[in-house]
């Protein structure tokens, strides 16, 4: 998390590269890619702008994909293996930091479920998009994304929007951590993982 968060520079960076309003672009492959050359130019070694451009892409909406096992009735859990990259990308999304109002204030950070941290963090406002575009799957078991998830294309199948989905993939790795921690509880597993990260267990 500690490099995730270290990230942020970048991800500024790559928002200037992209003009200020292009929120969603910026955590395109094209934005990335943009920054590699100024890192070389800063002397930063191949080996760390790589890993500087890839930490902090386990998380976000591009990413959601990535987790998803599909069956027969849709999203039926996560994909196994991949620990690191789930644990990361499930700690981003319980994860909410205020934004200070005034110059005396200081940022408070606060562990939220999944579709808390959602409201908390004024995804709404920030994010309309994330209601709009989504993913669907195809006959042949591909994820692609939906531009607009209220017309949508007739070879696709709808897996949900991006913020439904953002509280629903969270979910599944909730509930995959629970089972390696506490099989037999049935307490909701992003309350779980909650309770856990507050020791209240």
């Amino acid at each position: 998390m500690q490099v995730h968060d270290l990230n942020k520079p970048y991800e500024i960076m790559r928002r200037k590269f992209m003009g200020g309003d292009a929120t969603e672009q910026i955590y395109t492959p094209t934005a990335y890619e943009k920054l590699r050359p100024l890192l070389f130019e800063t002397g930063v070694s191949h080996d760390t702008a790589s890993y500087l451009m890839a930490a902090g892409q386990e998380t976000g909406h591009n990413s959601l994909k990535d987790f998803i096992a599909l069956g027969e009735g849709g999203i039926v859990g996560t994909i196994p293996g991949r620990l690191a990259e789930k644990v990361v990308h499930l700690a981003d999304n319980m994860t909410f930091t205020s934004t200070p109002r005034a110059a005396h204030q200081k940022p408070v950070t606060a562990f939220l479920t999944p579709k808390d941290r959602i409201f908390a963090s004024g995804f709404i406002e920030k994010y309309p998009w994330m209601w709009s575009k989504g993913l669907g799957v195809n006959d042949s078991g591909s994820v692609k994304e939906i531009s607009d998830v209220s017309s949508l294309p007739k070879d696709l199948t709808l897996l949900g929007n991006y913020a439904e989905l953002q509280v629903l993939v969270s979910r599944a790795l909730a509930r995959e951590f629970q089972l390696y921690l506490e099989p037999t509880s049935t307490e909701d597993p992003a309350l779980f993982i909650l309770n856990l990260i507050r020791d209240k267990r």
